[in-house]
């Protein structure tokens, strides 16, 4: 067949052509270099019917004008028998056509078919051309029924009525087909039916009165109005007795008596066998709350690899409030269930939960070779998350399968999602990564364990007219036949199979997609289409704008509506930097496009808009108006005249008929950091949410409230619900639950029948267990033992019971452990039998027990292989996830910190020598164990000589940052923290500094050394010294300095200058990099910018999405980085990166899961005139508080990050998730002292606090400081207004962790009428330092980190002050006062310039303090006002000020004069080293920025202003010509 005229294909190809064209001389296409056939938001539309079928219609329209009745009889039946021709078309002659679509993908509503028009002409022709009709094409007719009849041939039945309606035989098909429909619960459709009966004389003479009755009981049972004085008869025949018909206006009364009620014939059976459960996918089963553990569990990964990153992709979406119902649904189909995995369809016996066969199998000679994706052979983190992302959550073509009961239907050959892109460069060819513009329709075999029926379309063996389709979704099976929606060379049609064989039956085009093929399209990729069907119609959204339904029987055209595409997904997806396609993007979109059918409402959520919309089934119209979409995610289905729609935190009700909401969830339905986690199931009168902390909630219909929870012990995802049991598919496992109603009664017959019925005896133990009447069901499950010992199912359920017990229990011990230690064989059941003896020794400060216990559970997890997950089982906090080693590690310093508080001296050597023993046998283990063992058990002391070992090992193999963390451990890397060491440690790390390189650190540690009585010998820590002194050596500058000028050549005006564009940077703890700068410069979104102005590359593996200016911000502790940007976290060794010794990116960890950028920077104004910047989450679920990512301080092993309400700890060199807990706060600032971390919510007013090393919250406490500006290490900067005295504010830094007030002071807000009243500004500078000036000269810094009053002292007063900045340079802090501007009288004066953004800020004094002493040490007051950029290297021997000037021409105002002003001022003591005055510049120049650089070991300083540069030369100059050496990149320790 072929799908679109000769004649349109060329008009399409063309017009495709020309756009082209067009598109590519625009000035976008040019810079970019290619564009996406994406172009318009109407990408659908009807197209016109092939010439010779409008031939055929005209012609009997033309015979009719000239009553030439017998030609117009041939050429109507001809067309009605949808018979070929020799034209081009031919093949096109079966298909129907609208005729009132314009054609021009304008919103627009088609109802008028070809076949419909021209049956309506032939049933008004007068009676002689219809007896003419008959005489031609009724024996045809006759004959056709009668075969049919003989062989019960239904489709040939419905062939007669399609082909020859108005026939005798026409007549008797239709008959037969209304009552079936009615008998089979259809009633619209048996009413559709007949519609033309009652109006048609021959109708009635060939049927009888009597139809008009049974049309009027179809109409009744569908709630159609109809006509009751249509019905003359007085008598009627029911079931072989005739009756008497009443009055007209009882007769509604009559029908309900006589008649049974057909309205919803819907019966719940053992099957489930698509999307939606039943063909017009308004899901009728009925589902209940399921038994808390599971019948069985399979995983859905291949491999325990994909699983940890699913989890960890979907941990992501958590935080971001992101996360979509997976993309999957699994099916039911006698006792088989059939689930979809990341690379296989599986079969299982529903019954044992046993993987019975699966496809494609491991041999190939069984199987047709498929394409089936190997994710664990992808190199590389970051695509296998995408494509892992995508089959997961966004690929429903992939997810959904369907059975019509022997066989069982998917799609397979469907690859990544990419944009095909159209070069200008490469002609009109462009390029497509991968062949995605096609895939194969596989059918297996069920009662062959998946036997390879066929497979149709890409992957078939012999070529055919599908070869090419891309099928959009699994087909449709509908009474013996498969229907589906497959794009063809840019049509999309609806093709009938035989499910059989798998060939093509016949075809209906619908919509031709001109604006671009599937491949082109990732929406409609993602979203696929496939038919409902309802009421004897197929509803057809195709995903492309455009929603047809289409008469079964009569293989025509019932309506068709087009409507816009969602401008900003096209948007996205056209403004998109590569030919990937971000997952996150795609999932900002409705879960599903499938109509749900019900009466006579059709609603539909089209993938393709961000609206839904609503038809009347008969006609098209709108029901009411389109509903955005704003949260809502999934339209969950129709009951009782209300349709309801669920968003990843709420669900809402609204009225069928009017679209008005009805009622929305409470706000409490979800708790902090749980969301709903897939598709739920309607119960009876409710609906069961799933969440993402395995509750299912249960929600009433009739006003949104919550009627009941369920805590359930396996993850939920999408639900289905098949004869009383719960299946959810989650994103890592599939799981079959029993259902607690529908259990009961079936176990007590089965007991009835047979009291020794060992599976009625387990079914009824997990019913008490449920009830919570554990004893009774554990002596149940006592005498099930007995009966059958060797029973995998009681052995596993007495276990999980008993190990309930002894988790509410305060004692483990007795008769129950002794049982459970003889039926344990699990190692995951193991390890939680030993978590809870050692809980339980802890209670009873049994502490070495305890430690015994937890070097066994620790040899335990390191010699079985899936232990892992028994943490989950250990913790039974669903919003708490962590490591077993976590775990582990969270015990041990429980341990020593009782141990502590004890005081018992023999016990703690008992306890560490215990430790020792238990570990030494390990010191030749390998690195792995090792870091294992030393992160497990690193509080003890007596793991040193463990860690030592390993400490050897990472400086031999000069992984010095390892060695660094494993001392410092989980403390706070503060310097204040670190200098608390044993003095054991302290040396390990001055000789790791000293190994770095890194002089600074290592000189001060040893001098912390050389302070204490267990110092180590002197002659040890001279050599460190001697050794550690060629790296810091302090350069000698000058006093004094002249200006070399040199402006760059003209012909470089047109170029933009490279300008370093800085982000925040705090530097917790080292002396090496204390003044180095994040920044973003020239080729490198990420950079390391050093004292000397010299910036060092950061090679990310995304450097193309770090290019947000200012978007990014960092911390330093050590020799350790940590980078947030709008898209991930990334970690860097700062050794590696000065050294250039291999790849200085530890790791990055995506915040999305794609990679796309999820964070977007927002600030906010304090009171005192600071900004503060934070991290807002895009595209999260709308609630009260806006979710924020907020990253932590760095400890030695880990750093902390807040997104949105997951708490999370990262492993500072690898990345790896450590824990997480989702029960954090859903913004605030991150802090630690090292045991605790803490979540600091002003919104939420509240600090909820953490067990550092597992997560577990430890206690909470109220907030109420006010508001909060800043905070790091340990402490939080925040205001509030005093009680009495207005305008003024407390400022305090607080710790939370002593719930102490460290600093404090009082200051007035800076917001002001008048100069007269006072005001006080304040910033934060280098993410530690906060700097306040206020109006009457008083000036302070504090240390953020360290709670230190770095000065306090009395400046000047600046009664007109508006402003403050300042600068860290070195050990001088710089305070930068603003004053208000003063008016010049003289006119016309020149523009004085002296801001550029917020990197060169307005000056009118320059104040150096000293860090050390806090004291002033110079002060510079200037009568004009300068600029001085906020950023400038701290190794610079001076300030840098400039400011410009523009004089306006009096003759023509748009012709200006620009000079600069440039002065440098001495850091030591503020004398004027050099200055520039008026010095002219282009016109266009309106830079003001000093960009520095400094040569090493050279007395030279490179300054760019925009495109100008000048040399600040040191000591005395010979000659302006002097040859000075360009600055070169350099070491660290030549930073002066």
């Amino acid at each position: 067949m072929t799908d679109i005229s000769t004649g349109n294909r060329a008009r399409c190809f063309f017009g495709f052509i020309i756009a082209s064209m067009i598109l590519i001389d625009t000035q976008q296409a040019l810079a970019q270099g290619f564009f996406r056939p994406i172009a318009s938001t109407q990408s659908g539309r009807f197209i016109d019917a092939p010439r010779n079928l409008q031939q055929q219609l005209r012609d009997a329209e033309r015979a009719i004008e000239n009553d030439n009745f017998s030609e117009a009889v041939v050429r109507l039946g001809n067309l009605l028998q949808r018979a070929g021709g020799d034209s081009e078309d031919a093949l096109l002659n079966g298909q129907d056509f609208f005729l009132d679509a314009d054609g021009a993908g304008s919103p627009k509503l088609a109802r008028e078919s070809l076949f419909h028009r021209a049956r309506q002409i032939l049933s008004s022709l007068p009676r002689q051309a219809r007896d003419t009709y008959q005489l031609r094409y009724g024996p045809l007719a006759r004959k056709m029924l009668d075969d049919a009849s003989a062989s019960r041939d239904w489709e040939t039945v419905a062939a007669v009525r399609r082909m020859y309606l108005h026939t005798e035989a026409g007549y008797d098909a239709s008959l037969l087909l209304a009552k079936r429909d009615l008998f089979a619960g259809r009633p619209l459709s048996a009413s559709l039916m007949l519609d033309e009966f009652v109006n048609s004389a021959d109708a009635i003479a060939r049927t009888g009165e009597s139809v008009k009755v049974l049309h009027a009981e179809a109409c009744h049972l569908a709630n159609r109005e109809f006509d009751p004085s249509d019905v003359t008869i007085d008598t009627v025949t029911i079931h072989g007795k005739s009756e008497t018909l009443p009055a007209q206006e009882e007769l509604a009364n009559w029908l309900d008596s006589r008649f049974q009620d057909g309205r919803d014939m819907d019966v719940e059976d053992i099957n489930y066998a698509m999307f939606g459960d039943k063909p017009h996918r308004n899901d009728r089963s009925i589902g209940e709350s399921p038994l808390a553990n599971e019948r069985w569990t399979l995983d859905t990964t291949a491999s325990p690899r994909q699983t940890r990153t699913i989890r960890q992709l979907a941990s992501r979406m958590v935080s971001s409030g992101q996360l979509p119902p997976p993309s999957w649904t699994p099916i039911r189909v006698g006792k088989q269930l059939l689930m979809r995995t990341t690379e296989r369809l599986v079969g299982v016996d529903f019954t044992t939960g046993k993987r019975v066969w699966m496809y494609p199998w491991f041999s190939t000679e069984k199987y047709f070779d498929t394409e089936t994706i190997d994710f664990d052979s992808i190199p590389g983190e970051e695509q296998v998350n995408e494509m892992l992302s995508q089959r997961v959550w966004n690929d429903l073509p992939y997810g959904q399968i369907t059975s019509d009961g022997q066989r069982v239907f998917m799609l397979d050959d469907l690859g990544k999602i990419e944009m095909a892109m159209f070069s200008p460069i490469m002609g009109m060819q462009g390029t497509r990564p991968s062949d995605t513009g096609s895939n194969t329709l596989v059918a297996l075999d069920l009662a062959t364990e998946g036997y390879l029926l066929w497979r149709i379309g890409k992957g078939e063996d012999l070529a055919s007219t599908m070869s090419d389709a891309f099928f959009l979704g699994p087909p449709l099976p509908l009474e013996g036949r498969l229907y589906v929606m497959a794009e063809i060379a840019g049509d999309i049609s609806l093709i009938c199979l035989d499910p059989a064989s798998g060939s093509e039956l016949w075809r209906q085009h619908l919509v031709a997609v001109e604006t671009g093929a599937i491949d082109t399209d990732p929406i409609r990729r993602v979203g696929g289409a496939t038919p409902s069907y309802h009421e004897g119609l197929l509803i057809c959204p195709t995903g492309a704008g455009a929603c047809v339904a289409v008469d079964l029987v009569d293989r025509m055209l019932r309506w068709g509506a087009t409507y816009p595409r969602n401008d900003d997904l096209i948007r996205g997806m056209n403004t998109r930097g590569n030919n990937s396609v971000g997952s996150t993007q795609l999932m900002q979109r409705w879960y599903s496009g499938a109509a749900i059918a019900a009466d006579r409402s059709v609603l539909l959520t089209p993938i393709e808009s961000n609206q839904l919309l609503s038809f009347n089934l008969l006609t098209g119209e709108e029901v009411f108006e389109p509903k955005e979409r704003v949260v809502s995610r999934t339209l969950a289905g129709i009951r009782d005249g209300k349709f309801f729609l669920v968003g990843s935190n709420q669900m809402s009700a609204y009225d069928l008929q009017t679209g008005n909401k009805l009622w929305n969830t409470p706000t409490d339905l979800l708790s902090v950091g749980q969301l709903i986690s897939g598709r739920g199931v309607f119960g009876i009168s409710t609906y069961l949410l799933p969440t993402t902390t395995n509750q299912i909630v249960k929600v009433s219909l009739e006003d949104g409230s919550v009627m009941d929870r369920r805590d359930v012990n396996f993850q939920l995802g999408n639900l289905i619900a098949v004869d009383g049991e719960l299946i959810s598919q989650a994103a890592t496992t599939l799981s079959v639950a029993y259902g607690e109603v529908s259990l009961g009664p079936k176990v007590e017959r089965a007991l009835k029948e047979n009291p020794d019925d060992t599976q009625a005896m387990i079914r009824k133990a997990e019913l008490m267990l449920q009830e919570e009447k554990r004893q009774e069901a554990l002596e149940l499950l006592a005498q099930a033992r007995k009966a059958e010992p060797d029973n995998d199912e009681v052995l596993m359920l007495s276990v999980a019971a008993m190990l309930d017990a002894l988790r509410e229990s305060p004692e483990v011990d007795g008769e129950m452990v002794e049982t459970l230690d003889q039926l344990i064989y699990e190692p995951d059941q193991r390890v939680e039998l030993l978590a809870l003896r050692l809980r339980a020794a802890l209670q009873r400060t049994q502490y070495d027990l305890a430690a015994s216990q937890l070097l066994e559970l620790s040899s335990l997890a390191a010699s079985e292989s899936g232990v892992e997950d028994a943490a989950t089982r250990i913790i039974s906090e669903p919003s708490r996830h962590c490591s077993l080693d976590a775990w582990i590690a969270a015990r041990s310093a429980e341990i020593v910190s009782a141990l502590d508080t004890q005081q018992d001296a023999a016990l703690t050597e008992t306890v560490n020598a215990l430790v020792e023993e238990s570990l030494s046998p390990n010191l030749n283990a390998s690195d792995r164990l090792l870091e294992r063992l030393a992160a497990q058990f690193g509080a003890f002391g007596g793991s040193e000589r463990l860690r030592t070992e390993l400490s050897n090992r990472y400086q031999e193999d000069e992984q010095w940052l390892r060695a660094y963390g494993l001392h410092v451990h989980a403390r706070l890397a503060t310097d204040r923290e670190i200098a608390n060491l044993p003095t054991s440690r302290l040396l390990a790390l001055a000789k790791i500094f000293s190994f770095e390189r890194f002089g600074k650190d290592a000189a001060k540690i040893i001098a912390l050394i050389r302070g204490r009585d267990d110092a180590p010998d002197q002659n040890l820590l001279d050599e460190i010294s001697k050794a550690v002194m060629r790296f810091h050596s302090e350069f000698e500058w000058p006093d004094s300095a002249t200006v070399q000028w040199e402006p760059r050549p003209r012909r470089m005006r047109s170029s933009m200058s490279l300008q370093q564009q800085f982000s925040q940077t705090t530097v917790l703890s080292g002396e090496q990099f204390r003044d180095w700068q994040l920044v973003s410069e020239g080729a490198f979104p990420l950079a390391l910018r050093n004292p000397l102005g010299s910036s060092h590359g950061i090679a990310t593996m995304s450097e193309a999405r770090q290019r947000e200016i200012g978007q990014n911000e960092a911390k330093i502790a050590g020799g350790a980085m940590v980078i947030v940007t709008p898209s991930s976290i990334v970690g860097v060794d700062l050794q590696r990166l000065i050294a250039q010794e291999g790849d200085s990116v530890m790791w990055e960890h995506n915040l999305s899961t794609d990679g796309t950028a999820l964070l977007s920077r927002r600030s906010n104004t304090t009171r005192f005139g600071d900004q503060v910047f934070q991290y807002r989450i895009r595209g999260a679920t709308a609630s009260a508080t806006v979710p924020q990512f907020s990253l932590g301080p760095l400890l030695g092993d880990r750093v902390f990050a807040l997104q949105g309400g997951e708490l999370m700890a990262l492993d500072l060199y690898s990345g790896e998730s450590i824990w997480r807990n989702a029960a954090a706060p859903t913004n605030g600032i991150v802090l630690s002292n090292g045991p605790e971390v803490a979540v600091v919510s002003e919104d939420e007013r509240r600090i909820v606090f953490f067990n550092s090393l597992d997560g577990k919250i430890t206690r909470q406490a109220p907030w109420h400081h006010g508001f909060i500006w800043g905070g790091q290490g340990k402490y939080v900067l925040s205001y509030h207004p005093t009680d009495d005295i207005d305008r003024e504010y407390l400022v305090l830094l607080y710790d939370p962790f002593a719930d102490q007030i460290v600093l404090q002071r009082q200051s007035a807000e800076a917001n002001r009428t008048t100069i007269d009243i006072p005001a006080s500004y304040g910033r934060i500078v280098g993410g530690r330092y906060l700097a306040m000036l206020d109006t009457e000269g008083k000036a302070c810094v504090w240390d953020l980190v360290s709670a230190k009053v770095v000065s306090d002292v009395e400046l000047p007063a600046y009664e007109d002050l508006v402003g403050l900045h300042a600068m860290v340079m070195a050990d001088r802090f710089i305070l930068l006062p603003q004053r208000r501007a003063k008016e010049n009288d003289i006119a016309p004066a020149p523009m004085l310039h002296t801001r550029q953004s917020n990197q060169h800020e307005t000056s009118n004094a320059v104040v150096c303090i000293s860090l050390d002493s806090g004291e002033v040490v110079w002060q510079k007051e200037f009568d004009e006002a300068w600029g001085c950029t906020v950023h400038q290297p701290s190794g610079s021997p001076a300030v840098l000020l400039s400011r410009a000037r523009s004089t306006f021409s009096p003759v023509n105002p748009r012709v200006r004069k620009r000079t600069l002003d440039f002065m440098a001022l001495d850091i030591d003591d503020g004398h004027e080293l050099a200055s520039v005055l008026d010095k002219e510049v282009p016109s266009n120049t309106n830079e003001l920025a000093t960009q520095i650089k400094m040569p090493a070991h050279q007395p030279l300083m490179v300054v760019d202003i925009g495109l100008e540069k000048l040399k600040l030369v040191f000591g005395e100059t010979s000659s302006e010509s002097q040859t000075v050496a360009e600055p070169q990149k350099d070491h660290a320790s030549d930073a002066p």
